[in-house]
């Protein structure tokens, strides 16, 4: 599967949007405390400028006119001069209506921001504890919010962009650190699904991350394990394995089929191996089964199992077609062994063949080991009738034979013979001589 967004770019992105998260938040935090700063300002100087201007020019407000007003004017400019982002002051009367104002020759009316204050007297009597309100003042402040918020938010972007760089190489740097092992577990686990069950990743961490690399190390040697035990058994046990593990089939295997079943047999083997060490006897095998395994899998058939010396294995599909290919595998397996010495031995075999019904299944305990095999009359015959070979022969079934058609090329005799549990007696064909192979 394609990865369209990988992991480590994942952490990457989120640890980078966190720390954007975090870096507008104290902007906007500072945006608002600067703000709120700004206007308090405003309010405690006005206070401050209606408090000495009430005072001085009280007569005014009481008269509801400026009295002097050149002189007014006069002390307003001066007010101005010594704070400049003052724009405009205006009188008022109590009722709210304008006793005059002063302002600004360059004011921008626009850009103001302005805040009103109450003028008051001293009160009436000293238990009411308020002044006598004699009209308002209300002063007009440049609004400086604006350059000081682009102030703010350049400098917010320059550190911002700091931040942002900082944080990136810091978010690859944590994604990195995470992702790296991860990636280490994929990549061995890629080559195990390629079928490299060999391969092991180092523990170099004492976390989770560090847990699964051990625990991957630990499923990989268990599949080194599996791996050797496929071949303890036969290719279509492990075909009907895997089949149930996919498939999820939990009920019994079983079926009635018509196969060919070849039996073969080392003749005295346990005669000529009385005195032979038990490496030399295993090496011996091994390297006679590595051949006629090969033989049997070229024409059609598959191992079912080792007994012993002895080999059994199951020709399954057209049967005219895989008794011709058993009957191949004998004839060919025979030849081989002729011309062959193993472990500077000469060995001479016997072959028996028999096609008809079987039953197939998985057969053995549930709870421990088990086989997909056949097992029925055919195959007690095939075996009986392998015992009944001379050395460098092949015994075929009545069945087998009805199958060949008119073979020229083979020496086959007919025999007439007595099997156990068989009250008639039973046709075999007995195939010796030059062991030419037959066409399919």
């Amino acid at each position: 599967m394609k990865m369209k967004f990988p992991f480590w770019l994942q952490l990457a992105s989120f640890t980078l949007l966190l720390i954007a998260i975090i870096i507008i938040s104290f902007s906007f935090q500072g945006y608002i405390t600067l703000s709120r700063n700004y206007l308090e300002s405003f309010e405690a100087r006005t206070n401050s400028i209606s408090s000495i201007l009430g005072l001085n020019y009280a007569a005014d407000f009481l008269s509801q006119k400026v009295l002097n007003r050149k002189e007014t004017e006069k002390s307003i400019n001066i007010l101005m001069k010594q704070e400049p982002d003052i724009s405009y002051v205006i009188f008022k009367s109590p009722s709210g209506r304008q006793i005059d104002h002063f302002m600004k020759p360059d004011a921008d009316i626009k850009n103001v921001i302005s805040v009103e204050k109450h003028v008051t007297i001293d009160p009436v009597d000293s238990t009411s504890g308020h002044g006598r309100r004699i009209g308002s003042i209300v002063v007009g402040y440049e609004n400086q919010l604006i350059y000081l918020t682009k102030k703010t938010r350049n400098q917010v972007m320059l550190f911002g962009s700091i931040w942002v760089i900082l944080g990136l190489f810091v978010s690859i740097l944590i994604a990195y650190f995470f992702t790296r092992p991860i990636y280490t577990v994929i990549t061995a686990m890629s080559e195990i699904a390629k079928g490299n069950v060999n391969v092991q990743v180092p523990v170099t961490r004492h976390d989770e991350l560090g847990q699964l690399a051990s625990t991957f190390n630990e499923m990989s040697q268990g599949l080194q394990v599996k791996n050797e035990l496929l071949h303890y058994v036969s290719s279509r046990t492990w075909k009907e394995a895997h089949n149930r593990i996919r498939y999820k089939e939990d009920e019994i295997i079983a079926a009635r089929k018509n196969i060919t079943v070849l039996f073969s047999d080392i003749c005295d083997f346990t005669k000529m191996t009385a005195n032979v060490s038990a490496s030399e006897i295993v090496s011996m095998l091994n390297e006679y089964f590595v051949d006629m395994t090969e033989i049997i899998q070229k024409n059609g058939g598959y191992i079912d199992k080792f007994i012993g010396d002895a080999i059994m294995a199951i020709f399954d599909g057209s049967p005219q077609e895989k008794a011709i290919g058993a009957v191949n595998a004998g004839l060919e397996m025979q030849k081989t062994v002729k011309f062959t010495l193993y472990n500077a031995k000469e060995l001479y075999i016997k072959v028996g063949i028999n096609f008809g019904e079987v039953v197939v299944g998985d057969i053995g305990s549930m709870k421990s080991r088990r086989d997909f095999t056949c097992i029925g009359e055919v195959v007690n015959r095939a075996q009986r009738m392998q015992s009944l070979c001379r050395p460098g022969e092949i015994v075929i079934g009545e069945s087998v034979y009805s199958m060949m058609g008119n073979v020229t090329q083979l020496e086959i005799r007919p025999d007439k013979v007595t099997m156990k549990g068989v009250s008639e007696p039973v046709t075999i064909y007995r195939i010796g001589g030059e062991m030419e192979k037959l066409d399919v």
